[in-house]
């Protein structure tokens, strides 16, 4: 069963990419008091990608992304926004059926040779609001180094996880 936190406003992903970079982004928001546990649980999440993902999860995960690539290409801001991006960045129109292909094609074992790639540098951190609780960016630095959340945990809670 998946773990749930109520007290977690909001929390998305995303990515941009440019010819010779690419930022993945992940935005959150929480009550001030409980901030440091939506960083914990965030980092847990890329934590259990570093040891696989089973098949049906990440069937279940195409299907959702395709659907969702689908469902935007009906509106119409959406697809021309999306439109402009590919000839910036491909230099021509690519059709949803080859998106849809290359979803279909990714493997557990690329999901854990990125997630390796995205944890091999120094995170960032960017905070906004009552940030008193959260820790700082050493310790998150520390954890994402030696792949550990201890140096995140400043209380005993029990997350189930």
């Amino acid at each position: 069963m998946p773990f749930r936190c109520h007290w977690i406003y909001g929390a998305t992903a995303y990515n941009h990419s440019y010819a010779d970079a690419g930022l993945f982004c992940v935005h959150a928001s929480s009550d001030p008091e409980q901030i440091n546990d939506v960083l914990v649980i965030i980092l847990d999440q890329f934590f259990k990608l570093l040891k696989g993902v089973e098949k049906e999860e990440l069937e279940r995960a195409k299907i959702q992304l395709k659907s969702q690539l689908m469902m935007n290409l009906e509106v119409r801001p959406v697809m021309f926004e999306d439109l402009c991006r590919q000839v910036i960045g491909h230099g021509y129109r690519r059709k949803p059926q080859e998106y849809l292909e290359i979803i279909d094609s990714v493997t557990a074992e690329e999901i854990v040779r990125i997630a390796e790639r995205m944890l091999s540098g120094r995170p960032s951190l960017v905070g906004y609001g009552d940030i008193g609780k959260l820790a700082s960016y050493e310790a998150l630095d520390d954890a994402v180094a030696h792949r550990r959340l201890q140096s995140l945990v400043s209380r005993k809670k029990a997350y189930g996880w």
